[in-house]
């Protein structure tokens, strides 16, 4: 897969993944993990029982973004994305609970914004985000953010639920 994507000069790999992880990972390994962790070009990863309706278009993209160069070179692919497909993109940030002093959970996910009293660290993510926002704009790209406290784990699949994501496009170190 990785050698043919490399002489055809793809420049998306898509694929259908299993989803295993842990122990049934190790036993039987991932095609998907490998080429995810050792392909140049973005993959596309769906799972097996996914359904694309053949005249539609994902309208909803989710971009998780941790503010680590790493997390934002997903941001021209999700800003490409959404200028051929006229999609919305909803940036999320998750922020962990023990940065802020009030201690939420991820069980009260969502961030008021307009709370003065929440710690500089979530400000933080709230003008980094606007300006990711900012860049989407100037790019031509509808966007919104939310910033929310808990695990990106937990949290990450109830805002996919909760705002009707139709993809999700983030980067991973691959391990």
């Amino acid at each position: 897969i990785l050698g043919l994507a490399e002489e055809a000069q793809v420049d998306l790999i898509a694929m259908s993944t299993h989803g295993r992880s842990g122990l049934g990972l190790a036993l039987l390994g991932s095609v998907a993990d490998e080429v995810v962790r050792n392909a140049r070009q973005p993959v596309f990863l769906g799972p097996p029982q996914a359904q694309a309706k053949p005249d539609s278009v994902p309208n909803a993209v989710l971009l998780p973004l941790d503010g680590t160069p790493l997390a934002e070179t997903a941001i021209p692919a999700a800003c490409q994305f959404a200028q051929l497909t006229g999609a919305n993109i909803h940036m999320i940030r998750v922020v962990d609970p023990a940065d802020c002093p009030d201690g939420r959970s991820d069980a009260q996910a969502a961030v008021d914004l307009h709370d003065t009293e929440h710690a500089p660290v979530v400000r933080q993510a709230v003008g980094y985000l606007e300006r990711i926002k900012l860049r989407l704009q100037l790019a031509g790209v509808e966007s919104c953010f939310r910033v929310a406290l808990g695990d990106p784990v937990n949290v990450i699949p109830r805002i996919v639920q909760a705002e009707q994501v139709d993809l999700i496009v983030m980067s991973t170190h691959g391990r």
